[in-house]
This record gives C-alpha cells, structure tokens and sequence, in this order.
C-alpha cells in the first residue's frame, strides 16, 4: 500500500460479494470466485498505474473484454483512460466498493472525485466488459470527532460489525486506548499491510551507521548483472522513492499478489528486468518493490537474513515480542490473532499463519503481522534521542500512514510530533469502506492534522 504523508493511499479491498462463496461453494465454483476477484485486483492495479502508463494496447490486451473492445472506437478507449490517468495522478484518497454489480473506483484529490464504474465478466479471462467515468463523485465527510464523543462512536462502528483497536493521544495526554468488536483485546495480532517498510528503513540506516552501506553508493556496489538504464540508480534514491522502479513486479503467472512464493534471486530478476518508470531522480513514486530490494541488500551486506536481522537488531532491542512474520506463528495461539474479514479469505482461518512462508513479492515492504503496542515500541525505539545518529530525523516528521491487504486488515496512523499527538487505528473486520474512511478523516482531525 503506497505509504504518503498528510494524503493517504488506502489499500484496494474489494467489496466482500463473494466473501463467502470461498467457504461453501463447490470447489470448481470457489477458485472461479477466487479468480474473478484475482482479475478484478488486477484491473484496479492497471487504473491505478495508468497514471504512469497509459498503454492503450496493453489494456485492450490485459483488461478490456472483446466485446467492449468490439463495440468502442480506439479514440473512445483511449479519452476514458486518459480521464482516469488524470485523477489517479491527483488522487490522494482510493477506495473500491460494488453498487449491485459494478465495481466503483473512487479516486478523490483535491478537486473533488472521479468514480471509474466497470464490469467485469463471469467467466475467463474475467475482463471488462463495460467502463465510464462519472466527473464529481461524492467525497468522504469526516466524522467530527472529540474525546467526549469518541467511545459512542466506536462503540456505533462496532454495532455495524467493524472491529479493531485504538489508540489516541491528544498533545500528550492518552485520550483512548481500547479493542472493539471481535478483537476484543489489546494486545491482539493484526497483518499490519505495507507498514514493515518502516523496519527495513530501519534496518537499512542501522547498517549505514555502521558503515556497510554507502547511501549514495550506486546499487552496482551491491548487486551484480544490474541492466545499463539502472545502473546509476543510488541507495539513497530507491529509499526516497526516487528510483523509477514500478511498485509491484508479480506476474499473471503468480496466483496471488502478495502470497504467491518467489526467491529473493527471483525478485532481483524482475526488479531488474523491469521498465524504468521514469529517469532515476527526476520523480517521486512510491515502489514496493525497490523496499524489496532494500530487502535483499539487508542480506547481502549483513549475512543475516532479512528476518533474523529485524529480529536481533530491531524487534527484540524494541521489546517487539508479537511481531512475525507470515507462515510463522511466532508461538502464538491461533486465538491471539484477529481473523481478517477478507474479501480475500486464505485458510481457515484467515489469519498470517496460515498464509504461507512470506514471498520476496513483498519482502521488505509488508508480510508480516504485528500489535498496537509493538508499533508503538518500534515508535519509541526509532524515535528516541539517544538514537537521533542513526535514524536522524526520518522517523520524527509529522506523517499519516495508511497500509492494509484485501485479506481485511488495515492499520492507519498519523503522527504530529509538534503537539505530542498521534493516532493508531487496526482493523479486521471492515464492512463500509466509506465508513472506514469518514473515521480516519474524523481521527485526523481530532489530532489537528491539516490535509494538503
């Protein structure tokens, strides 16, 4: 989940229609539903990313059904994926929701919001087969929220079925610290999203304190068979989202996102083979993939796996004891966790250690699970002064930070180190995105957070 500072980014999470289906269905039935939501996350992908390429032919390859293709001119295409190019560009708040059968992209930015209504048909390949655009969408209202009406208000979203926990503080003083809904204690585990870039941030500046890696040092230091157009790219400008490498690099072949397992030498490989978005340090785009190849450094230069180092030099000097990663229960219950309310449902139940080794699709950038009060130790560990040398000021800037997965966690914070306030919002059970969204607005600004 692309991570911004005051606009956010929420994660694609499609409305939960066929949530179920996973669970009852006949199994023929059930992996058609799997792979028409696999299809759908693709196409949302492919309209958020036309803000980088607007390759006609490659939407009329890899998403536009025949049939619409059949019945619109090129001109007609082309004008539509321009229009949604332009606000994906702009957008500083994404949300996916269905109204009866379409599927309705929300892409909202400082002049209002566009919504990008498609369909997508039944059977293989699960393409679109009918798109528009709607100019002047509604925007999401925030809740107006304060420390008198705060507790009826989560106690609202968990008589609708949200569940979760939360933490504010308001110029110092904690204001709430509760669980809600079926994760019904603190301490409970959540999949905590893209937020693990922070730890490879972490882990990346501990190892330039220590003089292993040379920030400015163009990544042919460290890597080898590195293609001509990226060989000049620097350390630095992959941390800074400078880089010009795409955000994700799984393939159709891949059958999930996130969870389909590949090596960290096969990472390499499609980091590398990858077009360049755009000149190495002449933009700013957020890509999932260069944090992990910021991943596979931490190994390279360390000789320690990307885990073990997080574990030994940041978890555990942190006092992070519930903080894993997928596939390992860390010996942890499966009651400690918080099941995820899809509307991907992997095992049963839906939780991190059922999900399968953490792949190197997302090494670096998210596969693990966490706690309220392990985020907010790794907080306090990057964040004191005493470590100000080696973490300098990244850590200390005001930011808001959204990170989730289409498997039903989402874990959304912001932080204003002016007034000593800050927020963090986990959630597992999410059953009104528009919702979700109108109480993290709400939590923005009971904290005095100004949007851009």
């Amino acid at each position: 989940m692309t991570k911004t500072t005051a606009k956010l980014m929420f994660a694609i999470c499609l409305a939960a229609s066929s949530a179920e289906v996973a669970l009852s269905a006949p199994p023929a039935l059930a992996q058609a539903e799997q792979e028409r939501d696999s299809a759908v996350r693709n196409h949302v992908r492919a309209f958020e990313q036309s803000a980088h390429s607007q390759d006609l032919a490659r939407f009329d390859a890899d998403v536009f059904d025949q049939s619409y293709i059949a019945r619109t001119s090129r001109d007609q295409r082309a004008a539509l994926i321009a229009q949604i190019a332009e606000a994906a560009r702009e957008a500083g708040d994404i949300t996916i929701d269905m109204e009866g059968d379409d599927f309705v992209l929300t892409l909202t930015g400082d002049a209002g919001a566009t919504r990008v209504i498609f369909d997508v048909a039944q059977t293989p390949p699960f393409a679109v087969t009918n798109l528009r655009v709607e100019q002047g969408g509604s925007a999401v209202q925030a809740l107006s929220l304060s420390s008198e009406n705060l507790d009826a208000t989560i106690d609202d979203f968990a008589s609708r079925g949200f569940a979760g926990v939360i933490y504010v503080r308001q110029n110092g003083a904690v204001v709430r610290e509760r669980a809600f809904g079926d994760a019904n204690r603190i301490d409970t585990v959540f999949g905590i999203g893209s937020r693990p870039i922070d730890f490879t941030i972490a882990a990346i500046a501990m190892l330039a304190h220590d003089g292993a890696i040379d920030l400015d040092a163009p990544i042919t230091r460290y890597f080898a068979n590195v293609p001509r157009d990226k060989r000049r790219i620097t350390i630095r400008q992959i941390l800074d989202d400078r880089s010009g490498f795409p955000n994700f690099v799984h393939t159709d072949s891949d059958w999930d996102a996130d969870l389909a397992w590949i090596s960290r030498d096969e990472l390499e490989r499609r980091v590398f083979a990858s077009p360049l978005l755009f000149r190495p340090g002449s933009e700013r785009r957020h890509s999932h993939a260069g944090y992990g190849l910021l991943a596979a450094l931490v190994e390279r230069v360390s000789g320690q796996s990307y885990p073990d180092f997080l574990r030994s030099r940041v978890f555990e000097p942190a006092g992070m004891v519930r903080t894993g990663f997928y596939g390992d229960g860390h010996g942890l219950g499966m009651e400690d966790f918080a099941v995820g309310g899809g509307p991907s449902l992997v095992g049963l139940p839906n939780i991190p250690p059922n999900w399968g080794p953490t792949s190197w699709l997302v090494m670096g950038s998210g596969g693990m699970y966490s706690t309220l009060g392990d985020i907010m130790r790794f907080n306090a560990f990057v964040r004191s002064a005493d470590r100000r040398e080696v973490f300098g000021d990244r850590f200390l800037r005001g930011n808001a930070q959204s990170d989730g997965s289409d498997r039903g966690f989402e874990l959304y914070s912001a932080y204003l180190p002016a007034s000593d306030s800050e927020f963090y919002l986990l959630l597992n059970e999410i059953p009104d995105r528009r919702a979700f969204h109108a109480l993290a607005l709400g939590l923005e600004g009971m904290i005095g957070l100004q949007r851009r």
